[in-house]
């Protein structure tokens, strides 16, 4: 996401909208304008980015989340709000209006607040405690949103439990309540957190791009998730550049057996305590090879019309990590 210089004047009766589409609200008029742009029969607007972080009233908050969920064009929604996350949107309201959407394809919702926690490396943690309780419900009757991303929400165990549970295969019937989300982003702070979207990978078939993202992490969860995909054919991309990856002889084993067995999966690992190593190259190395592998038993996929996506943790790829990822995916153009 782009920001507007510092020394940018903007027009505090308007929202100012730049050239890709970031929409800075600063007062509620703003919040009124994009509401009627969003309702208004002629709306254009197909991807929003919204950053804000003032209090609405409860009337015109209600309103600003209606426009947003039953906007018949909107097919990206990108919020960047305040640490408590329910300032400028009633939460449970969208999830029950997303149940019914079938336009929306991505939604991404960022924090921005004070740091709540430093690392000795003084790496700053942002966070939000907005509400997922009904988001398991929207997801099991939504059928287009096949993005979300939830990198600074911190949620409960329960609800980890509940959120994974739509997204993992029925034992018994081999169904899966959700089966449009191919990615997804959240953010795990305990190892019985890691465990239970580790399990959750186990059966889903449809995530295609899995990142973690968050201040602790241990070899335990870290081996959990390798462990988990080892029979996963379908996952893709496997993010650990946004988590506290500590270098372990287990860690580096586990990363070397499901390169081994999962030839078609990237695992993104720069930043992390295992990129600093020196023995990162022979990962990276085994990396190259499979690229390789792959290509040469997915011809299809270097043809002249194949589409190269690169990757970063955060809505404007490209623009703001430091760390782009590059992955060879069946994208056709």
């Amino acid at each position: 996401m782009a920001a507007s210089s510092s020394g940018e004047k903007r027009d505090m009766d308007a929202p100012a909208l730049g050239p890709d589409r970031t929409l800075w609200l600063q007062n509620e008029t703003h919040v009124e304008d994009l509401i009627e742009q969003l309702t208004s029969l002629g709306c254009a607007l197909e991807t929003l980015d919204v950053r804000g972080g003032f209090q609405l009233e409860e009337e015109l908050r209600e309103r600003f989340t209606i426009a947003v969920g039953r906007s018949n064009r909107l097919k990206s929604f990108y919020y960047t709000g305040d640490s408590d996350g329910s300032f400028m949107i009633d939460w449970d309201k969208l999830w029950d209006l997303l149940k019914s959407n079938q336009v929306l394809e991505s939604l991404d919702i960022e924090a921005v607040a004070k740091p709540t926690s430093y690392t000795f490396r003084k790496v700053v943690w942002y966070s939000t405690k907005l509400s997922i309780l009904r988001l398991p419900d929207m997801l099991r009757e939504n059928t287009k949103l096949s993005s979300l991303r939830l990198p600074d929400v911190l949620c409960t165990l329960s609800e980890l439990k509940k959120l994974s549970g739509v997204l993992s295969r029925d034992a018994a019937t081999g169904l899966q309540a959700n089966e449009t989300l191919q990615t997804l982003a959240l953010r795990v702070e305990s190892s019985e957190r890691a465990e239970v979207v580790a399990n959750m990978l186990r059966s889903n078939r449809t995530i295609r791009q899995l990142a973690i993202h968050g201040f602790w992490s241990e070899s335990k969860g870290v081996v959990s998730f390798l462990e988990a995909v080892e029979g996963n054919s379908v996952l893709r991309l496997l993010d650990f550049s946004h988590w506290n990856v500590r270098e372990t002889q287990e860690v580096f084993d586990a990363i070397l057996n499901r390169l081994q067995t999962n030839p078609w999966l990237h695992i993104n690992l720069r930043g992390t305590d295992v990129s600093r190593s020196p023995r990162f190259s022979i990962i990276e190395q085994k990396l190259e090879q499979n690229a390789l592998l792959f290509k040469s038993r997915n011809p299809s996929l270097v043809k002249s019309n194949g589409a190269r996506l690169f990757l970063c943790g955060s809505p404007g790829a490209g623009k703001c990590s430091s760390h782009p990822i590059q992955v060879l995916c069946d994208v056709q153009v």
